[in-house]
């Protein structure tokens, strides 16, 4: 856990895991020069399982956390934010799982929302769903993640805050695992994640569509993808929900979706069918952003679209009638 001037939250987030039914774990927190009385509160609690770093000036949640992954010899590593909740069996759960599925290197669960907002988020579960999924979005709550230690410590990977405001730090590490190692999440609430009316995103919503644009470019770079910037804005857009304005936009996507799926398809960890899938929900999900009033771009759509033909027409028919 990492804490900063997290006075408000830190006692909840301690006590949902000294309430873990499964009771062997250490609880490190790294306090990361805090300048409430985050410190204060930690201490308060007289449980010999907690061990508390102090950092001297704020390193920022990547850093911090990379000093406690270094002091970190268990086999398992549990993320949870100073914020957030785990449920009481939590630790039970995915240590059973981790131990019973040796290849899976990061395990997540769904999450449950509190507080401005309250739903469940429910992610994708199986290892290859996950792999053509994080392509196009985050498939973990960080605080929901067990991590598989090794699987870290021989492919040489931390955290890097090379993208800070807000902070992708878990996102880019997951992305980096994909070749590495499997994934999966349990279909179970096992992290509760609370929501505060400024939220990281609110607090850099002047810079995040400059981070979304920078990070999927150093995706694609990464996996070897040669992409231009009209291609990235087009996956942005695909991506953030915002409706389709022309038939332009709807062909840029649909052969940037093509590019993606010809070069993914063709390495190794990525599998083939899961791929399809993805391609197949993102046209679907495209229908939804064209505007009821726009016939002729819904036309274009059934037109361009081959994949399910039946599900395109019937959602077809549905928006032109307006319900």
């Amino acid at each position: 856990m990492t804490a900063y001037n997290a006075s408000a939250t830190i006692a909840e987030a301690i006590e949902s895991v000294l309430a873990q039914t499964a009771k062997d774990f250490i609880l490190l927190i790294v306090d990361d020069a805090s300048t409430d009385n985050t410190a204060e509160i930690i201490h308060g609690f007289k449980d010999g399982r907690i061990h508390y770093i102090h950092n001297e000036k704020n390193l920022h949640i990547a850093h911090a956390a990379n000093r406690g992954l270094g002091l970190i010899e268990t086999d398992f590593i549990l993320r949870l934010d100073a914020d957030d909740i785990a449920v009481p069996t939590r630790l039970a759960t995915q240590l059973t799982f981790m131990n019973t599925h040796p290849k899976v290197g990061v395990c997540g669960s769904y999450t449950e929302y509190f507080g401005s907002r309250e739903t469940i988020w429910k992610m994708p579960l199986e290892n290859d769903n996950i792999k053509a999924n994080l392509i196009w979005d985050n498939c973990f709550a960080n605080s929901s993640t067990i991590i598989r230690r090794e699987v870290l410590v021989e492919n040489n990977l931390a955290y890097t805050d090379t993208f800070k405001h807000p902070p992708f730090e878990d996102y880019e590490l997951w992305i980096k695992l994909i070749p590495l190692t499997d994934f999966a999440n349990i279909p179970e609430v096992r992290c509760r994640k609370r929501e505060s009316p400024i939220s990281q995103t609110q607090l850099h919503a002047n810079t995040l569509q400059t981070q979304f644009f920078n990070f999927y470019k150093w995706v694609f770079v990464y996996f070897n993808l040669p992409i231009t910037e009209d291609e990235i804005r087009t996956h942005i857009l695909a991506k953030s929900g915002r409706k389709i304005a022309n038939y332009t936009e709807l062909m840029a996507f649909k052969e940037w979706q093509q590019k993606l799926y010809s070069h993914f398809s063709s390495l190794s960890f990525m599998e083939v069918e899961s791929l399809h899938q993805t391609n197949k929900k993102k046209w679907l999900s495209l229908l939804d952003l064209i505007p009821n009033t726009n016939f002729n771009l819904l036309i274009s759509y059934f037109k361009l679209s081959d994949e399910n033909r039946v599900s395109v027409l019937k959602r077809l028919v549905k928006k032109c009638l307006g319900f």
